[in-house]
């Protein structure tokens, strides 16, 4: 009967570190949704949605399935959106450090390379965790990086100063 119990107790903190982890999955297929959704009055909007989709539905497939990340087409879709990211994101750099005015945020491609640098820091970790058990250390970094998108929106709703000198298809984002 102790062994039972010990058990119990050993697979209870991994039930709820997988439950976390389908959370937090949960919660940044949501983002990318509503990031996708938001694009809609963007210049360049297929590319966006786009973007934003793909890491959206390859969150929820983690949601729902975390082992779905040993899936040859789920690492496979996964690596080469990550590839795509990175060197939008090297490109967006570059364009920044050339052409930067003012705060990296009030420039509309600083943004951009936000979102691509949260995209692609979820499909590194996604596909990190395949076939391991979570630790407590990329529990840790998973719910960071969960929070950090829905904190800089909600500091960027309040704060409409900040919004001011965007386009004016950027100030309809929220």
């Amino acid at each position: 009967m102790a062994m039972d119990g010990q058990t119990f107790q050993e697979s209870r903190p991994a039930s709820q570190a997988q439950g976390l982890w389908r959370g937090c999955n949960f919660c940044m297929s949501l983002f990318f949704g509503i990031a996708a959704y938001v694009q809609v009055n963007d210049p360049d909007a297929a590319t966006w949605i786009l973007a934003y989709s793909i890491p959206a539905a390859l969150s929820m497939f983690v949601s729902l399935n975390p082992q779905i990340t040993d899936n040859i087409l789920w690492r496979g879709l996964s690596d080469l959106h990550s590839v795509a990211c990175i060197l939008w994101s090297i490109y967006l750099a570059w364009y920044l450090i050339i052409h930067t005015k003012r705060s990296i945020i009030h420039e509309e491609e600083g943004r951009e390379l936000s979102g691509l640098l949260i995209i692609t820091a979820w499909m590194i970790l996604c596909r990190s965790t395949s076939n391991r058990s979570i630790g407590r250390r990329r529990l840790t970094l998973a719910a960071v990086i969960t929070l950090l998108p829905f904190v800089s929106w909600l500091y960027i709703y309040v704060n409409k100063e900040m919004r001011k000198s965007w386009p004016s298809h950027c100030k309809t984002v929220i």
